[in-house]
């Protein structure tokens, strides 16, 4: 996403995940870049403990404020092959609210 003009955005995104290995230490993190770089408080991680297989969601909401052309990106890593998204299952977006 890029921002046309300066102002307040509502970031969000919502993906459906499953684990499908019983390591503990597999994780999936959901994250949001602005510019290239991080946004260190908009992280979600789902997996990493579980030592069974499961589905799970990871989800972020926040407010950013953008200056034009701003470029927002949201990532997915995982740290397992045993790791998967349902593609049906995924959303992510933003607008201005101010």
């Amino acid at each position: 996403f890029t921002a046309p003009i300066e102002g307040k955005y509502h970031i969000h995104g919502s993906i459906y995940c499953m684990k499908n290995g019983t390591n503990a230490n597999d994780y999936m993190h959901f994250l949001v870049y602005v510019n290239g770089q991080q946004i260190n408080q908009m992280y979600t991680m789902g997996g990493h403990g579980q030592s069974f297989a499961l589905d799970f969601s990871l989800n972020i909401s926040s407010v950013l404020f953008l200056e034009a052309n701003d470029i927002v990106e949201w990532k997915v890593y995982t740290t397992s092959t045993n790791m998967r998204i349902y593609g049906d299952h995924l959303c992510i977006g933003a607008h201005m609210i101010s």
